[in-house]
Protein backbone atom coordinates (compact mmCIF):
# COMPACT_ATOMS: atom_id res chain seq x y z
CA UNK A 1 0.00 0.00 0.00
CA UNK A 2 1.02 3.64 -0.45
CA UNK A 3 3.14 4.88 2.47
CA UNK A 4 4.54 1.47 3.51
CA UNK A 5 8.32 1.15 3.15
CA UNK A 6 9.77 -1.98 1.54
CA UNK A 7 13.49 -2.78 1.75
CA UNK A 8 15.21 -3.63 -1.51
CA UNK A 9 16.31 -7.06 -0.20
CA UNK A 10 12.73 -7.93 0.74
CA UNK A 11 11.51 -6.67 -2.63
CA UNK A 12 14.08 -8.88 -4.37
CA UNK A 13 13.15 -11.91 -2.27
CA UNK A 14 9.45 -11.33 -2.93
CA UNK A 15 10.02 -11.22 -6.68
CA UNK A 16 12.08 -14.42 -6.54
CA UNK A 17 9.32 -16.11 -4.54
CA UNK A 18 6.94 -15.37 -7.40
CA UNK A 19 9.45 -16.45 -10.04
CA UNK A 20 12.60 -18.25 -8.94
CA UNK A 21 14.41 -17.43 -12.18
CA UNK A 22 13.29 -13.73 -12.18
CA UNK A 23 15.60 -12.04 -14.72
CA UNK A 24 17.54 -15.19 -15.68
CA UNK A 25 15.38 -17.98 -17.11
CA UNK A 26 18.40 -20.35 -17.08
CA UNK A 27 19.30 -19.70 -13.42
CA UNK A 28 18.50 -23.19 -12.10
CA UNK A 29 20.25 -24.90 -15.03
CA UNK A 30 23.38 -22.77 -14.61
CA UNK A 31 23.54 -23.47 -10.89
CA UNK A 32 23.17 -27.22 -11.44
CA UNK A 33 25.92 -27.25 -14.07
CA UNK A 34 28.68 -26.35 -11.62
CA UNK A 35 31.44 -26.52 -14.19
CA UNK A 36 30.60 -22.98 -15.27
CA UNK A 37 31.84 -21.70 -11.91
CA UNK A 38 33.76 -23.12 -8.99
CA UNK A 39 30.56 -23.52 -7.00
CA UNK A 40 26.83 -23.09 -7.33
CA UNK A 41 26.94 -20.46 -4.57
CA UNK A 42 29.24 -18.27 -6.61
CA UNK A 43 27.05 -18.22 -9.68
CA UNK A 44 23.88 -17.81 -7.60
CA UNK A 45 25.38 -14.87 -5.75
CA UNK A 46 26.47 -13.23 -9.01
CA UNK A 47 23.00 -13.53 -10.50
CA UNK A 48 21.41 -12.17 -7.30
CA UNK A 49 23.77 -9.19 -7.43
CA UNK A 50 22.83 -8.44 -11.05
CA UNK A 51 19.13 -8.63 -10.24
CA UNK A 52 19.57 -6.35 -7.24
CA UNK A 53 21.46 -3.82 -9.38
CA UNK A 54 18.63 -3.97 -11.90
CA UNK A 55 16.06 -3.19 -9.18
CA UNK A 56 18.19 -0.29 -7.93
CA UNK A 57 18.43 1.18 -11.44
CA UNK A 58 14.70 0.82 -12.17
CA UNK A 59 13.72 2.26 -8.80
CA UNK A 60 15.97 5.32 -9.11
CA UNK A 61 15.18 5.67 -12.81
CA UNK A 62 11.73 5.35 -14.31
CA UNK A 63 9.74 4.59 -11.14
CA UNK A 64 11.11 7.57 -9.20
CA UNK A 65 11.16 9.98 -12.14
CA UNK A 66 7.56 9.14 -13.00
CA UNK A 67 6.51 9.91 -9.41
CA UNK A 68 5.44 6.33 -8.72
CA UNK A 69 7.74 5.70 -5.72
CA UNK A 70 9.67 7.49 -3.00
CA UNK A 71 13.19 6.28 -2.15
CA UNK A 72 14.89 5.94 1.24
CA UNK A 73 18.66 6.11 1.80
CA UNK A 74 20.98 5.16 4.68
CA UNK A 75 22.33 8.64 5.41
CA UNK A 76 23.31 11.04 2.64
CA UNK A 77 24.19 9.60 -0.75
CA UNK A 78 25.21 11.21 -4.04
CA UNK A 79 24.37 8.05 -5.97
CA UNK A 80 20.61 7.71 -6.68
CA UNK A 81 20.85 3.93 -7.06
CA UNK A 82 22.11 3.46 -3.48
CA UNK A 83 18.61 3.50 -1.99
CA UNK A 84 17.80 0.81 0.57
CA UNK A 85 13.99 1.02 0.63
CA UNK A 86 11.10 2.39 -1.39
CA UNK A 87 7.40 3.03 -0.97
CA UNK A 88 4.56 3.65 -3.38
CA UNK A 89 3.16 7.14 -3.83
CA UNK A 90 -0.62 7.55 -4.19
CA UNK A 91 -0.04 7.79 -7.95
CA UNK A 92 2.04 4.61 -7.89
CA UNK A 93 -0.64 2.74 -5.97
CA UNK A 94 -3.29 3.87 -8.50
CA UNK A 95 -1.12 2.72 -11.41
CA UNK A 96 -0.43 -0.63 -9.75
CA UNK A 97 -4.13 -1.21 -9.09
CA UNK A 98 -5.07 0.13 -12.54
CA UNK A 99 -7.59 2.60 -11.14
CA UNK A 100 -8.07 6.32 -11.95
CA UNK A 101 -5.88 8.70 -9.97
CA UNK A 102 -7.37 11.90 -8.56
CA UNK A 103 -4.52 14.38 -8.37
CA UNK A 104 -4.49 16.67 -5.31
CA UNK A 105 -5.94 20.13 -5.97
CA UNK A 106 -3.52 22.74 -7.28
CA UNK A 107 -4.20 26.40 -6.69
CA UNK A 108 -7.63 27.82 -5.93
CA UNK A 109 -10.39 29.52 -7.92
CA UNK A 110 -12.79 31.81 -6.08
CA UNK A 111 -16.03 33.17 -7.58
CA UNK A 112 -17.12 36.34 -5.77
CA UNK A 113 -20.77 37.52 -5.58
CA UNK A 114 -19.71 40.70 -7.44
CA UNK A 115 -18.95 38.52 -10.53
CA UNK A 116 -15.21 38.71 -9.90
CA UNK A 117 -13.28 35.46 -10.43
CA UNK A 118 -9.87 35.01 -8.77
CA UNK A 119 -7.43 32.28 -9.78
CA UNK A 120 -4.91 32.04 -6.93
CA UNK A 121 -1.72 30.01 -6.88
CA UNK A 122 -0.59 27.46 -9.47
CA UNK A 123 -3.88 26.97 -11.33
CA UNK A 124 -3.52 24.61 -14.33
CA UNK A 125 -3.26 26.37 -17.69
CA UNK A 126 -6.21 24.50 -19.18
CA UNK A 127 -8.49 25.95 -16.48
CA UNK A 128 -7.23 29.48 -17.17
CA UNK A 129 -7.80 28.91 -20.88
CA UNK A 130 -11.41 27.91 -20.20
CA UNK A 131 -11.95 30.97 -18.00
CA UNK A 132 -10.76 33.09 -20.93
CA UNK A 133 -13.63 31.67 -22.99
CA UNK A 134 -16.40 33.27 -20.95
CA UNK A 135 -14.85 35.87 -18.63
CA UNK A 136 -12.90 39.08 -19.22
CA UNK A 137 -9.34 38.99 -17.90
CA UNK A 138 -8.73 42.11 -15.82
CA UNK A 139 -5.41 41.62 -14.03
CA UNK A 140 -2.44 39.28 -14.09
CA UNK A 141 0.50 39.03 -11.72
CA UNK A 142 2.77 36.29 -10.39
CA UNK A 143 0.29 35.23 -7.69
CA UNK A 144 -3.18 35.63 -9.18
CA UNK A 145 -5.34 36.03 -12.28
CA UNK A 146 -8.40 38.27 -11.99
CA UNK A 147 -11.44 37.86 -14.26
CA UNK A 148 -14.83 39.55 -14.50
CA UNK A 149 -17.98 37.71 -15.55
CA UNK A 150 -20.16 39.97 -17.72
CA UNK A 151 -23.19 39.66 -19.96
CA UNK A 152 -20.99 40.40 -22.99
CA UNK A 153 -18.35 37.81 -22.08
CA UNK A 154 -20.98 35.11 -21.52
CA UNK A 155 -22.69 36.03 -24.79
CA UNK A 156 -19.34 35.67 -26.59
CA UNK A 157 -18.96 32.22 -25.01
CA UNK A 158 -22.46 31.26 -26.15
CA UNK A 159 -21.48 32.22 -29.69
CA UNK A 160 -18.66 29.68 -29.42
CA UNK A 161 -21.02 26.96 -28.18
CA UNK A 162 -20.27 27.38 -24.44
CA UNK A 163 -23.73 27.88 -22.94
CA UNK A 164 -24.65 29.68 -19.72
CA UNK A 165 -25.54 26.35 -18.09
CA UNK A 166 -22.08 24.99 -18.91
CA UNK A 167 -20.50 28.18 -17.50
CA UNK A 168 -22.36 27.76 -14.20
CA UNK A 169 -21.50 24.06 -13.98
CA UNK A 170 -17.83 24.69 -14.77
CA UNK A 171 -17.50 27.47 -12.16
CA UNK A 172 -19.19 25.30 -9.53
CA UNK A 173 -16.83 22.39 -10.24
CA UNK A 174 -13.58 24.35 -10.23
CA UNK A 175 -14.44 26.51 -7.20
CA UNK A 176 -15.85 23.53 -5.22
CA UNK A 177 -18.68 25.77 -3.98
CA UNK A 178 -22.18 26.64 -5.07
CA UNK A 179 -22.38 29.94 -6.93
CA UNK A 180 -24.08 32.83 -5.15
CA UNK A 181 -27.77 33.26 -5.90
CA UNK A 182 -27.32 36.48 -7.87
CA UNK A 183 -24.74 34.88 -10.19
CA UNK A 184 -26.94 31.83 -10.76
CA UNK A 185 -29.93 34.07 -11.50
CA UNK A 186 -27.94 36.29 -13.89
CA UNK A 187 -26.54 33.30 -15.78
CA UNK A 188 -30.05 31.88 -16.17
CA UNK A 189 -31.32 35.23 -17.48
CA UNK A 190 -28.39 35.63 -19.88
CA UNK A 191 -28.89 32.10 -21.11
CA UNK A 192 -32.62 32.68 -21.63
CA UNK A 193 -31.91 35.83 -23.64
CA UNK A 194 -29.61 33.88 -25.92
CA UNK A 195 -32.12 31.03 -26.28
CA UNK A 196 -34.82 33.49 -27.40
CA UNK A 197 -32.81 34.10 -30.56
CA UNK A 198 -33.83 31.64 -33.29
CA UNK A 199 -31.94 31.25 -36.56
CA UNK A 200 -34.03 30.53 -39.65
CA UNK A 201 -32.51 29.51 -42.96
CA UNK A 202 -33.81 29.79 -46.51
CA UNK A 203 -35.73 33.03 -45.89
CA UNK A 204 -35.81 36.37 -47.74
CA UNK A 205 -35.56 39.62 -45.81
CA UNK A 206 -36.36 43.17 -46.83
CA UNK A 207 -34.12 45.81 -45.26
CA UNK A 208 -34.76 49.57 -45.50
CA UNK A 209 -32.75 52.67 -44.70
CA UNK A 210 -35.09 53.67 -41.86
CA UNK A 211 -38.18 52.56 -39.99
CA UNK A 212 -40.48 55.08 -41.68
CA UNK A 213 -39.84 53.57 -45.11
CA UNK A 214 -40.49 50.07 -43.82
CA UNK A 215 -43.82 51.15 -42.31
CA UNK A 216 -44.79 52.74 -45.62
CA UNK A 217 -44.01 49.54 -47.56
CA UNK A 218 -45.95 47.42 -45.06
CA UNK A 219 -48.98 49.72 -45.35
CA UNK A 220 -48.88 49.83 -49.15
CA UNK A 221 -51.17 47.15 -50.60
CA UNK A 222 -48.85 46.56 -53.57
CA UNK A 223 -45.84 45.70 -51.43
CA UNK A 224 -47.35 44.91 -48.04
CA UNK A 225 -49.17 41.78 -49.29
CA UNK A 226 -45.80 40.20 -50.03
CA UNK A 227 -44.39 40.86 -46.54
CA UNK A 228 -45.05 38.54 -43.60
CA UNK A 229 -44.17 40.75 -40.65
CA UNK A 230 -41.48 43.14 -39.41
CA UNK A 231 -38.62 41.46 -37.53
CA UNK A 232 -36.82 44.69 -36.65
CA UNK A 233 -37.07 48.44 -36.96
CA UNK A 234 -35.79 48.33 -40.54
CA UNK A 235 -36.18 44.64 -41.47
CA UNK A 236 -39.22 42.62 -42.55
CA UNK A 237 -39.67 38.96 -43.40
CA UNK A 238 -40.78 38.29 -46.98
CA UNK A 239 -43.49 35.68 -47.44
CA UNK A 240 -42.42 32.33 -48.84
CA UNK A 241 -42.17 32.46 -52.65
CA UNK A 242 -42.95 36.21 -52.84
CA UNK A 243 -39.45 37.50 -53.55
CA UNK A 244 -39.96 38.04 -57.30
CA UNK A 245 -43.44 39.66 -57.00
CA UNK A 246 -42.08 41.97 -54.29
CA UNK A 247 -39.18 43.07 -56.51
CA UNK A 248 -41.62 43.80 -59.34
CA UNK A 249 -43.86 45.83 -57.01
CA UNK A 250 -40.89 47.84 -55.74
CA UNK A 251 -39.69 48.61 -59.27
CA UNK A 252 -43.22 49.58 -60.31
CA UNK A 253 -43.31 52.10 -57.46
CA UNK A 254 -40.06 53.67 -58.64
CA UNK A 255 -37.89 52.02 -56.00
CA UNK A 256 -34.81 50.21 -57.29
CA UNK A 257 -33.78 47.71 -54.60
CA UNK A 258 -30.23 46.43 -54.20
CA UNK A 259 -30.03 42.65 -54.11
CA UNK A 260 -27.79 40.88 -51.64
CA UNK A 261 -26.69 37.30 -52.23
CA UNK A 262 -27.48 34.42 -49.91
CA UNK A 263 -23.81 33.89 -49.06
CA UNK A 264 -21.84 35.89 -46.47
CA UNK A 265 -19.22 36.37 -49.19
CA UNK A 266 -21.66 38.70 -50.95
CA UNK A 267 -20.57 41.36 -48.45
CA UNK A 268 -16.96 41.32 -49.71
CA UNK A 269 -15.55 44.69 -50.87
CA UNK A 270 -18.58 46.53 -49.46
CA UNK A 271 -16.97 48.74 -46.79
CA UNK A 272 -14.17 51.28 -46.44
CA UNK A 273 -11.78 51.05 -43.49
CA UNK A 274 -10.17 54.38 -42.55
CA UNK A 275 -6.74 54.74 -41.00
CA UNK A 276 -8.36 55.77 -37.70
CA UNK A 277 -10.24 52.45 -37.55
CA UNK A 278 -13.63 53.86 -38.57
CA UNK A 279 -15.55 51.61 -40.96
CA UNK A 280 -18.46 52.71 -43.16
CA UNK A 281 -20.60 50.85 -45.64
CA UNK A 282 -20.48 51.69 -49.33
CA UNK A 283 -24.17 50.83 -49.58
CA UNK A 284 -26.96 53.04 -48.16
CA UNK A 285 -28.28 49.94 -46.39
CA UNK A 286 -25.48 47.66 -45.17
CA UNK A 287 -26.39 44.01 -45.62
CA UNK A 288 -27.00 41.83 -42.61
CA UNK A 289 -23.90 39.88 -43.59
CA UNK A 290 -21.80 43.02 -43.15
CA UNK A 291 -23.27 43.52 -39.69
CA UNK A 292 -22.62 39.91 -38.73
CA UNK A 293 -19.06 39.76 -39.99
CA UNK A 294 -17.96 43.07 -38.47
CA UNK A 295 -19.72 42.50 -35.13
CA UNK A 296 -17.16 39.81 -34.28
CA UNK A 297 -14.35 42.31 -33.81
CA UNK A 298 -15.80 45.86 -34.13
CA UNK A 299 -17.90 48.18 -32.00
CA UNK A 300 -21.00 49.54 -33.76
CA UNK A 301 -21.36 53.34 -33.96
CA UNK A 302 -24.02 55.74 -35.22
CA UNK A 303 -22.28 56.02 -38.60
CA UNK A 304 -20.98 52.48 -38.99
CA UNK A 305 -18.39 50.56 -37.01
CA UNK A 306 -15.15 51.23 -35.16
CA UNK A 307 -12.12 49.06 -34.52
CA UNK A 308 -11.29 49.47 -30.83
CA UNK A 309 -8.65 47.97 -28.60
CA UNK A 310 -11.30 46.19 -26.53
CA UNK A 311 -13.20 44.74 -29.51
CA UNK A 312 -10.06 43.50 -31.27
CA UNK A 313 -8.57 42.14 -28.03
CA UNK A 314 -11.77 40.21 -27.34
CA UNK A 315 -11.70 38.55 -30.76
CA UNK A 316 -7.90 38.17 -30.87
CA UNK A 317 -5.47 36.80 -28.34
CA UNK A 318 -3.02 34.95 -30.59
CA UNK A 319 -1.17 35.30 -33.87
CA UNK A 320 -3.69 33.10 -35.68
CA UNK A 321 -6.75 34.96 -34.36
CA UNK A 322 -5.27 38.39 -35.11
CA UNK A 323 -4.39 37.25 -38.63
CA UNK A 324 -7.97 36.06 -39.17
CA UNK A 325 -9.23 39.55 -38.28
CA UNK A 326 -6.78 41.12 -40.75
CA UNK A 327 -7.79 38.66 -43.48
CA UNK A 328 -11.48 39.39 -42.88
CA UNK A 329 -10.89 43.15 -43.08
CA UNK A 330 -9.02 42.68 -46.35
CA UNK A 331 -11.97 40.75 -47.77
CA UNK A 332 -14.52 43.34 -46.64
CA UNK A 333 -12.51 46.47 -47.51
CA UNK A 334 -12.63 47.81 -51.05
CA UNK A 335 -9.06 48.53 -52.07
CA UNK A 336 -5.82 48.00 -50.21
CA UNK A 337 -6.24 47.77 -46.44
CA UNK A 338 -4.23 50.60 -44.79
CA UNK A 339 -0.97 49.32 -43.33
CA UNK A 340 -1.59 51.29 -40.12
CA UNK A 341 -4.72 49.17 -39.57
CA UNK A 342 -2.73 45.97 -40.05
CA UNK A 343 -0.17 47.13 -37.47
CA UNK A 344 -2.86 48.22 -35.01
CA UNK A 345 -4.81 44.96 -35.23
CA UNK A 346 -1.59 43.02 -34.68
CA UNK A 347 -0.86 45.13 -31.58
CA UNK A 348 -4.36 44.90 -30.10
CA UNK A 349 -4.92 41.28 -31.14
CA UNK A 350 -1.81 39.79 -29.50
CA UNK A 351 -0.20 38.89 -32.84
CA UNK A 352 3.35 39.01 -31.50
CA UNK A 353 2.64 37.41 -28.12
CA UNK A 354 4.64 38.37 -25.03
CA UNK A 355 8.32 39.22 -24.67
CA UNK A 356 10.78 39.08 -21.80
CA UNK A 357 13.50 41.60 -21.01
CA UNK A 358 16.63 41.20 -18.97
CA UNK A 359 20.01 42.83 -18.51
CA UNK A 360 22.92 41.12 -20.28
CA UNK A 361 26.48 42.06 -21.25
CA UNK A 362 28.32 41.50 -24.53
CA UNK A 363 31.91 40.29 -24.65
CA UNK A 364 33.82 40.48 -27.94
CA UNK A 365 36.82 38.24 -28.55
CA UNK A 366 39.64 38.25 -31.11
CA UNK A 367 37.91 35.94 -33.58
CA UNK A 368 35.36 33.15 -33.88
CA UNK A 369 38.02 30.48 -33.35
CA UNK A 370 39.07 31.97 -30.01
CA UNK A 371 35.43 32.26 -28.91
CA UNK A 372 34.70 28.66 -29.90
CA UNK A 373 37.70 27.40 -27.91
CA UNK A 374 36.75 29.44 -24.84
CA UNK A 375 33.19 28.08 -24.99
CA UNK A 376 34.62 24.57 -24.70
CA UNK A 377 36.35 25.32 -21.38
CA UNK A 378 34.49 23.74 -18.48
CA UNK A 379 34.51 26.95 -16.42
CA UNK A 380 33.09 29.06 -19.29
CA UNK A 381 30.86 26.59 -21.10
CA UNK A 382 27.73 27.60 -19.19
CA UNK A 383 28.60 31.29 -18.93
CA UNK A 384 29.29 32.30 -22.55
CA UNK A 385 26.41 32.24 -25.03
CA UNK A 386 27.58 33.04 -28.61
CA UNK A 387 25.70 35.97 -30.14
CA UNK A 388 25.30 36.02 -33.93
CA UNK A 389 26.52 39.34 -35.36
CA UNK A 390 28.09 38.75 -38.74
CA UNK A 391 31.76 37.89 -38.43
CA UNK A 392 32.18 39.50 -35.01
CA UNK A 393 33.03 37.08 -32.19
CA UNK A 394 30.42 38.17 -29.63
CA UNK A 395 29.08 36.32 -26.61
CA UNK A 396 26.27 37.19 -24.19
CA UNK A 397 26.89 36.99 -20.44
CA UNK A 398 24.14 37.32 -17.82
CA UNK A 399 24.46 40.40 -15.64
CA UNK A 400 25.02 38.39 -12.47
CA UNK A 401 27.82 36.36 -14.12
CA UNK A 402 29.90 39.26 -15.46
CA UNK A 403 32.30 39.40 -12.51
CA UNK A 404 32.90 35.64 -12.66
CA UNK A 405 33.60 35.75 -16.41
CA UNK A 406 35.95 38.70 -16.01
CA UNK A 407 37.89 36.85 -13.31
CA UNK A 408 38.22 33.71 -15.46
CA UNK A 409 39.30 35.71 -18.50
CA UNK A 410 41.90 37.52 -16.39
CA UNK A 411 43.33 34.15 -15.30
CA UNK A 412 43.57 33.22 -18.97
CA UNK A 413 45.51 36.40 -19.71
CA UNK A 414 42.73 38.05 -21.69
CA UNK A 415 42.56 41.82 -21.14
CA UNK A 416 39.08 43.36 -21.19
CA UNK A 417 38.50 46.62 -23.07
CA UNK A 418 35.30 48.49 -24.05
CA UNK A 419 33.62 47.11 -27.20
CA UNK A 420 34.14 49.22 -30.29
CA UNK A 421 30.97 50.71 -31.76
CA UNK A 422 32.22 49.91 -35.27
Amino acid sequence: PAGAWLEIDLLHASLQDRNADFLFPARERLIRQRYYYSSSLAIGGRLDEEERNFLAQVGAGFLFQAGLVELGYAGQSDEPTQWIALRLTPLGEAVLKQVPFDAPPSGQIIVQPNFQILALGPVPLHLLAQLDLFAERKKVDHTAFEYQLTRQSVYAAQQRGFGATEVAQFLTEISHHELSQNIQRSLREWGAEHDRIVFRTGVTLLQTTDGALLEKLLADQATGRHLARPVGDTVALVKQGRRTPLLEALRASGTLPALSGASPNSADKSVLVSENGAIRSLEPVPSLFVHGRLARFCAETATGWQLTEASVHRAGGSKEKAQRIIDELRRLHRGRLPEVIVRQVKAWGGYYGAAAAGEVHLFEFRDQEALAELCQLAELRELLQPFAAGNRALAVVAADQVAAVQAILAQLGIPINPISAA
